[in-house]
């Protein structure tokens, strides 16, 4: 499969807003965080297939060592994703990219996230001394600071539970009581209520 601008899908591959996150102080300082979603074609990868991960808003570079990728609670730097073997970013699985931002943001921002690649064939190992190609890849929309809505689940109807025997209902029989069955398999007493003239040949 050749590479190019199809080797990532790039709608929906960021959330339609951003958000801020107060910091506590200056050990806790504030930041700029948005969802970033897997949408490579081939998506098996641990984090070190990024050789590279930048992000800016703006047309501002944010700080690599203070910036994070954070996926299933596990919070690496920019600056040690290439380091990263053994945690893998799944297809179409969401990370959390939380930027430092002093002060946050409000209204509307272009956000700009770079992503350099690794094109090492095998998938499953990282190439930590830079001997294959890398693909850049370019994310970039004009973002507010608001995070739509999850979607609802859709509303199925309820389902009409009917009894576990229709015809017992029907014949007004005893759930236990034993039913009699011809040769063919089917009830006797349903063929009976159903057709009142094999009562004249099976007494």
């Amino acid at each position: 499969m050749g590479l190019g601008a199809q080797y990532w899908m790039k709608e929906n591959s960021l959330s339609s807003g951003y958000r801020n996150i107060a910091g506590s102080g200056s050990e806790d300082p504030d930041y700029v965080a948005f969802d970033l979603f897997n949408n490579c074609l081939h998506p098996v990868h641990p984090l070190g297939w990024f050789r590279g991960f930048h992000v800016y808003i703006d047309g501002r570079e944010t700080d690599g060592h203070s910036s994070y990728f954070i996926v299933r609670g596990q919070k690496i730097s920019f600056e040690e994703l290439p380091s990263i073997r053994d945690i893998w970013w799944t297809f179409a699985e969401r990370a959390e990219i939380r930027c430092r931002w002093p002060h946050g943001l409000s209204g509307r921002h272009t956000i700009r996230c770079v992503m350099d690649t690794s094109l090492v064939p095998n998938t499953r190992t990282v190439d930590t001394k830079g001997k294959w190609s890398v693909l850049r890849i370019e994310l970039e929309y004009a973002r507010r600071g608001r995070i739509t809505p999850p979607a609802r689940r859709p509303r199925y109807r309820k389902r009409i539970l009917m009894p576990r025997s229709l015809f017992s209902v029907l014949l007004k029989k005893p759930r236990g009581q034993k039913v009699r069955r011809l040769k063919s398999g089917v009830s006797y007493e349903i063929m009976k209520a159903l057709f009142p003239a094999i009562s004249l040949f099976r007494g």
